[in-house]
């Protein structure tokens, strides 16, 4: 007999099952809404986080131009005069200008830079240095370029040779061209401390090539035997670049450009027409002897005999001439081909223009050249005025891994190959070698 379940207990077990639930419902709810309440306070409290990096001049790297260091080349120009007074006319002073276009220095890209009296030009400093000490980094200037460092000014008062020039002594800007091939010149007119005589010298950079800039020298009293020139990325580098260092290498005309040190894009090449000589046909007529037979005559004798009663005899000799027709040819002209030479023109030998780009690859220096205005079929490449290589003209571009490495000097020449025409030499330099 099964046994009979009390109601009255079954009823309180569901009574208390439902509390249960009730109360587990009522714990939740609240728990759910403070969870739920703490993720919208995180992330309210991200959506409002203070940007960590403040403005400043240095911004991101624009593609291909990042390096850490930097190589010369050097060639010849003249200074293009500023136009634009930037307000430096002191002494061991600096003094804030703006760039047209961004410019690139050790991958970093700047709006604005501090142009120095004393012949540098600050990326990241702002220092009152005026010593020349070298060889680069010097630790007294962060980021800068040094086209001419020594203690310089721009204050008439303190240099009288200021006069010398006719806008006085400071440092001028001036733009050329038009976007996006525009030229950025920041031209120096300064006189010496403590000496007599004045220096003049220009930074410039281009739009349309970011990866470079250049140096240009005019009249200097010392042509840079007292001064340092050249780029460094920080107080401690590690880029850094001397081309001279207390040197009388800065000579009035010299251009120095400076690149990143790595490969650059090969040319595409160009086509170049040959003139050939083409051999024309020229018809002769030639007489060929063809012989004549001619008619000749024969005669034929015969004899008749006869007998009379009167016994008398008559011989009678009849000559017949019999005419034999004879076919006479007639020489016909033959056409027979002359070749008829059409001499080449002799080419007049023109100006070959040389332009060269140092980097390392695996540490070893290495060096591209360009050239333009050759004519021959093969072109000598010379290094250090010996020839190194005959290659094809075309495409007009050569690599040359020196095989060395650390600092170094070369200087490079192109000559069209088996005759005398060559181009302008180029010196590249790695390390201040």
């Amino acid at each position: 007999m099964k046994k009979q379940i009390n109601h009255s207990t079954k009823a309180y077990l569901i009574r208390g099952a439902f509390y249960l639930l009730l109360l587990i419902a009522v714990c939740a709810i609240p728990f759910a809404l403070a969870r739920q309440n703490a993720i919208e306070r995180v992330a309210g409290k991200a959506s409002f986080k203070p940007n960590a990096i403040p403005a400043q001049a240095r911004e991101s790297a624009p593609t291909g131009v990042v390096c850490s260091d930097y190589v010369t080349s050097t060639s010849t120009d003249t200074i293009v005069p500023g136009d634009t007074d930037t307000g430096n006319h002191c002494d061991d002073c600096t003094t804030p200008i703006t760039f047209p276009f961004p410019v690139s220095l050790y991958g970093s890209t700047f709006t604005s830079a501090l142009v120095g009296a004393n012949g540098n030009l600050q990326f990241t400093s702002n220092s009152d240095y005026v010593g020349s000490d070298c060889p680069l980094p010097n630790p007294s200037l962060d980021e800068s370029i040094l086209p001419y460092q020594d203690d310089l000014s721009t204050d008439p008062d303190i240099s009288p040779d200021c006069s010398s020039f006719v806008s006085g002594c400071g440092v001028f800007t001036s733009v050329t061209g038009t976007a996006p091939n525009r030229v950025f010149n920041i031209e120096w007119r300064t006189g010496y401390f403590g000496r007599p005589g004045t220096a003049n010298f220009e930074v410039r950079f281009s739009e349309d090539n970011p990866s470079c800039f250049d140096i240009i020298y005019g009249s200097t009293v010392d042509n840079g035997l007292f001064e340092v020139s050249g780029v460094q990325q920080s107080v401690a580098g590690p880029g850094a670049t001397t081309f001279s260092c207390q040197a009388a290498a800065l000579t009035n005309g010299l251009k120095v450009t400076y690149c990143c040190s790595q490969p650059s894009p090969t040319p595409t090449p160009t086509a170049t027409a040959t003139a050939t000589a083409t051999a024309t046909a020229t018809a002769t007529a030639t007489a060929t002897a063809t012989p004549t037979a001619t008619a000749t005559a024969t005669a034929t004798a015969t004899a008749t005999a006869t007998a009379t009663a009167t016994a008398t005899a008559t011989a009678t000799a009849t000559a017949t001439a019999t005419a034999t027709a004879t076919a006479t040819a007639t020489a016909t002209p033959t056409a027979t081909a002359t070749a008829t030479a059409t001499p080449t023109p002799t080419p007049t030998p023109s100006q070959i223009t040389l332009t060269a780009n140092g980097y390392k690859v695996r540490g070893f220096d290495t060096v591209d050249l360009f050239w333009s205005g050759a004519t021959s079929a093969n072109i000598d490449i010379k290094r250090d005025g010996v020839r190194i290589a005959t290659v094809p003209n075309t495409p007009s571009s050569y690599t040359d891994g020196t095989g060395q490495r650390g600092p170094a000097t070369f200087i490079y020449q192109v000559c069209e190959a088996g005759g005398g025409n060559c181009s302008n030499e180029v010196t590249v330099r790695f390390g201040g070698g």
